[in-house]
C-alpha cells in the first residue's frame, strides 16, 4: 500500500473520495478543515461544558463511519453539521436527565461547571438556554450565536421555515421571561431579535 500525502491542490471532492477508502492523510485533512466548526458549534450549543472535547471526538468517529452516506463534496459540511447537532441533542438530553436527577436529590448546585475563561453574561445565557427544549435551543444557537440565515437553520434542523420561526419566537419569549431581571441578557435578546 502506498500512502499519498495531501497537497494544497487536493480538492474537497478528491479528499472525500480518498477518505471513503479510509486514506488516513485524507481523513486527517478533511477533519482539520471542519474540526474548528464542529467544536465551535458544540461550544455554542452546549455552553461551557467540559464534555465538548469528548463530543468533538465522537463526531469525528461518526464522521469517519458515515462518509459513505455523503453524496458529494457540496453536502459534506451540511451533513457534518447535522451529525454535530445530533450529538448536541443527545448531550442536552443527558444533561437534562442528569439535572432532573440531581434536583430530585436536592443537589442542583452541582450541575453547571464554572469555567474562568467564560464571561458571567455567557454563563447566565447558557443557564437560561438550559431551560429551553433541545429544538428551541438549537434553533436559537444557530440563528443568534452562529448567525445563520433562517433558511440555513431550517435546512440544518431538517424542518420547515415556519417551524424554525415558531421555535425562535417560542425560545425568545421564554428567554425574555426568564431574563426579566437581567439587563445584559435582555439587551442581547433585543439586539439579536431584530433580524428574525
Amino acid at each position: 500500500m502506498v500512502l499519498r500525502l495531501v497537497t494544497s491542490e487536493d480538492t474537497t471532492a478528491a479528499l472525500l473520495e480518498r477518505a471513503r477508502r479510509r486514506d488516513e492523510a485524507a481523513l486527517g485533512e478533511l477533519w482539520s478543515r471542519y474540526a474548528v466548526m464542529v467544536r465551535r458549534l458544540l461550544q455554542r450549543t452546549l455552553g461551557p461544558d467540559d464534555a465538548t472535547e469528548d463530543l468533538t471526538q465522537d463526531v469525528f468517529v461518526r464522521f469517519v463511519e458515515g462518509l459513505g452516506r455523503v453524496r458529494d463534496e457540496t453536502s459534506l459540511q451540511s451533513w457534518l453539521v447535522s451529525v454535530t447537532l445530533n450529538s448536541a441533542r443527545s448531550a442536552l438530553r443527558r444533561r437534562r436527565r442528569w439535572r432532573w436527577a440531581l434536583t430530585r436529590l436536592g443537589r442542583h448546585d452541582d450541575v453547571s461547571p464554572q469555567r474562568p475563561d467564560t464571561s458571567l453574561a455567557m454563563h447566565r445565557l447558557f443557564n437560561l438556554l438550559d431551560q429551553l427544549d433541545e429544538e428551541e435551543r438549537l434553533a436559537f444557537v444557530l440563528r443568534h450565536l452562529e448567525e445563520l440565515e433562517l433558511a440555513d437553520v431550517a435546512r440544518h434542523l431538517d424542518c420547515s421555515l415556519a417551524t424554525v420561526k415558531r421555535r425562535l419566537v417560542s425560545a425568545r419569549g421564554r428567554l425574555e421571561r426568564l431574563a426579566s431581571n437581567d439587563l445584559h441578557i435582555r439587551e442581547f435578546l433585543r439586539q439579536g431579535g431584530s433580524h428574525d
